[in-house]
């Protein structure tokens, strides 16, 4: 069994101080979704905060060796950088994409990231920022293979965390420059070990301290897999026995996979995994060596996918064609400022087009109000007809009484004898009840056609209910045994309109009245009480009632005129009271007869 893994060896440390560096991997997907919350709540507006937040989802993202979701955060968030012109931010993320690039093996890439960050960095003067831009580019050259200028890059970088005792850096380039010193093992090993144990002391919150564990491991497998330690001499580093080595790469190679676990570090734990499976074949136990280097190559294939280099190149070219959309629109205005005359052209022909446009339009208009009118004719036809019938109503309301009027009249002036002076004074007050019956129906009606027209509104004034009882008696008198009973105990005021509630209390008394003529102890009651802030009138009757609630249709609902079964009385009440803001209700009693309550609210207008 012969296996080869192939890999970098070199990491580049992702900038931030998002996660701890021993979180586990659940714990990292709950810090994904926090950050995610607060993109699509608070974080909505496209600034420089939303854009560090997008800046650490995609370090994040990175870290879990997601870099389709990476290279989305981190284009999204140089847009906004660019667009607030945020230089430091800007800067981050051009790193941020050169790891991105380096990861997927993209070393051009990365290189230009990375120059563009460092020329950024020269209108901020952040000389740790700088040096981290000059590692970076100090680790891409070293895994193309040009050692000069990797080293070059490596020395502008390390006095400048020297001189800011950044340790963390300093590490990371000893780590880095261990592999310029591959050659010579004591050397290479003695500057990776020196940067374990400053991250041990200095913990870094990146993947730089795993990679390092790892490379110990493979370059101890490295010297037996290349028989390289027979010609060493034996030291307290490089044991001199074949046995010895493996077992200290073993050692470092697990130490790193657990590392790699625990910081949710998917590709470099697969990586090294593929290196214990090569350990192992060393060692002679090829069971393990074929199951570690089954997981590293099932993990490493769906992490370097071809979809997933489409996809991250995909989201870069966009924002390439975007810029160079802008610069294509850039230039169509210059070539329109050329051609002014043709732009002249086409707005005579445009403006041709609009007139065509509105007489068009006017002649839509035309047929719609042509429509239009037709539609009004036929309601104005249907109105027409309502009217008539309302004058046959009218005519049939009116008719009765005059005609009794008259009739006692040709009576007494036919027959004389037959009528005794009692009869006679009888007769005369009926005649006289008559006419004042008729001239109330008739101002009844006045009244409401007025109502009927528009611009025309009740005068609202304090209304004395006492007064109104008394008219009432004047007008329908103690008569055909029918007890009429008022009662006003609290001598209550109401605001409405005299007149409109005089005709609505005209009305529905003159209906009591034929509800319970003919019946031997007929009886008419109207109450008035004040409740919850409001007058109440009441009229009550011992007729037969109301067997069916569409008899009392037209009161509550709004019908054309009908037929003259009924005549107009309850049009006549629901119109006028509507106008004066009063509610009625009808409530049948328990023992025959009616009652219609009258309410007024004194806290509100009564005119809707």
């Amino acid at each position: 069994m012969n296996w080869h893994v192939s890999r970098s060896i070199i990491a580049v440390i992702l900038t931030g101080t998002l996660m701890s560096a021993a979180v586990a991997q659940d714990q990292r997907q709950k810090q994904i979704d926090s950050i995610k919350t607060l993109l699509a709540g608070p974080l909505r507006s496209s600034d420089t905060t939303r854009g560090e937040a997008l800046s650490s989802l995609g370090r994040l993202y990175m870290i879990r060796s997601d870099f389709v979701q990476a290279a989305q955060c981190f284009t999204e968030s140089l847009e906004i950088a660019e667009k607030a012109n945020d230089l430091r931010l800007a800067a981050d993320e051009y790193r941020n994409i050169s790891v991105l690039h380096f990861e997927e093996g993209d070393l051009a890439g990365s290189i230009a990231a990375d120059q563009k960050a460092l020329d950024i960095l020269k209108n901020l003067h952040d000389p740790s920022l700088t040096a981290a831009a000059l590692k970076s580019l100090g680790d891409t050259y070293l895994q193309k293979g040009d050692s000069s200028l990797a080293k070059h890059y490596y020395q502008l970088a390390l006095p400048v965390f020297e001189n800011l005792n950044d340790f963390r850096e300093m590490a990371g380039l000893y780590a880095n420059e261990s592999i310029l010193m591959h050659s010579d093992p004591v050397q290479t090993l003695a500057l990776q070990l020196k940067a374990k144990a400053l991250w041990e002391k200095y913990p870094v919150n990146n993947i730089l301290p795993t990679v390092n564990v790892g490379n110990i491991g493979e370059y101890y497998l490295d010297l037996v897999r290349n028989n390289i330690w027979p010609t060493l001499p034996a030291s307290d580093i490089i044991p001199h026995s074949r046995s010895g080595l493996l077992t200290l790469g073993e050692k470092y190679l697990r130490t790193a996979i657990q590392m790699g676990h625990a910081n949710g570090d998917v590709q470099d734990s697969a990586y090294f995994t593929g290196l214990l499976a090569e350990l192992e074949e060393q060692k002679g136990d090829f069971r393990n060596a074929y199951y570690h280097f089954h997981s590293y190559q099932g993990i490493t294939d769906s992490i370097f996918s071809q979809e997933h280099k489409n996809q991250i190149s995909t989201i870069e070219n966009a924002r390439t064609i975007d810029r160079k959309n802008h610069e294509i629109a850039n230039k169509e205005l210059q070539i329109a400022n050329q051609h002014k005359k043709m732009w002249l052209l086409a707005s005579c022909i445009a403006l041709l087009a609009v007139t065509g446009g509105l007489v068009y339009r006017q002649a839509r208009i035309r047929k719609k109000n042509n429509a239009e009118l037709k539609r009004l004719n036929a309601e104005l036809d249907e109105a027409n007809k309502i009217k008539a019938r309302f004058f046959g109503i009218l005519s049939h309301d009116l008719r009765s009484p005059v005609a009794r009027l008259v009739h006692l009249l040709q009576l007494q002036e036919m027959a004389p004898e037959m009528v005794t002076a009692g009869e006679a004074r009888e007769q005369s007050s009926r005649i006289r009840g008559l006419a004042q019956n008729v001239l109330g129906t008739m101002e009844t009606m006045l009244l409401w056609s007025k109502g009927q027209m528009e611009r025309f509104w009740p005068e609202m004034a304090e209304v004395d209910v006492g007064e109104m009882f008394a008219e009432l008696q004047e007008v329908f008198p103690a008569q055909d045994s029918i007890l009429f009973i008022f009662r006003d105990p609290g001598n209550l005021k109401v605001r409405t309109d005299h007149y409109y509630l005089r005709s609505i209390m005209h009305n529905l008394t003159a209906n009591a009245t034929k509800a319970v003529g003919g019946l031997p102890d007929a009886r008419i009651e109207w109450n008035a009480w004040e409740e919850s802030g409001a007058i109440h009138l009441s009229i009550t009757d011992n007729g037969a009632g109301i067997s069916h609630r569409e008899q009392l249709a037209a009161l509550f609902e709004e019908r054309p005129i009908g037929g003259s079964n009924h005549g107009l009385g309850l049009h006549i009440i629901r119109d006028l009271a509507k106008a004066i803001g009063c509610r009625i209700e009808a409530q049948p009693m328990p023992d025959g007869g009616m009652r219609f309550v009258l309410s007024f609210s004194q806290t509100e207008a009564a005119i809707s």
